[in-house]
């Protein structure tokens, strides 16, 4: 019984990720097809993603860089 206690605010958090799942389907369906009648967006998203995946990279480093001399 605590078993399904601690867990349950997980559990809730799942079942709402596969209740929306029929929705990111759809989302996606839209996404796919709005990318191939506007090509830019696509490469300035990416641009983007990889500014910030970079970034948090740098951050990432620099934070445990501090850490070790700390």
């Amino acid at each position: 019984r605590d078993w399904l206690e601690t867990t349950g605010a997980y559990d809730r958090g799942w079942n709402t990720v596969l209740s929306l799942r029929s929705w990111a389907l759809v989302g996606s369906s839209v996404m796919a097809i709005w990318t191939i009648r506007h090509p830019n967006m696509l490469v300035r998203w990416a641009k983007r993603g990889l500014g910030i995946w970079s970034a948090w990279r740098l951050v990432k480093t620099t934070l445990r860089q501090q850490q070790l001399r700390g």
